[in-house]
């Protein structure tokens, strides 16, 4: 069996990082596949580092969530994380592909209260399992 991975990075030193999470749903990174076949398995994988917005005084919180197409797409999977300093969450689901031969993730992140700042690096890996 081989594979196929798409690697979307944003590096801890790169713009727009830092960048505090609200309550509205903020899109970080995305990757495209293109040229499957149905019923490919994918695997796709996040990883945010993030810091406590009010340290010492609350816990922060922050909600990954990767969609289909963007922002507005479809859910796909999600995760509630809480931290007191920082911490590198990390999200993963897997799929079969449908009919269409392209698909997109979105990796999006919310805070309720304001309470994280994401500091990066942010990486969303898809990787597409061929079988030969």
């Amino acid at each position: 069996m081989s594979s196929i991975t798409v690697i979307s990075r944003v590096d801890a030193s790169s713009s727009p990082l830092p960048l505090k999470a609200g309550d509205a749903e903020l899109l970080l990174t995305s990757v495209v596949l293109t040229g499957l076949q149905p019923c490919q398995r994918v695997a796709v994988e996040a990883t945010v580092v993030w810091e406590n917005a009010v340290p010492n005084l609350d816990i922060g919180e922050l909600e990954l969530t990767i969609r289909d197409t963007g922002i507005h797409g479809e859910q796909l999977a999600d995760t509630q994380e809480s931290c007191y300093l920082s911490v590198a969450s990390e999200l993963y689901f897997e799929e079969r592909t449908g009919s269409e031969p392209t698909r997109v993730y979105a990796l999006t992140v919310r805070s309720s209260d304001e309470r994280a700042i994401i500091v990066g690096p942010v990486v969303l890996k898809a990787t597409v399992f061929i079988e030969n």
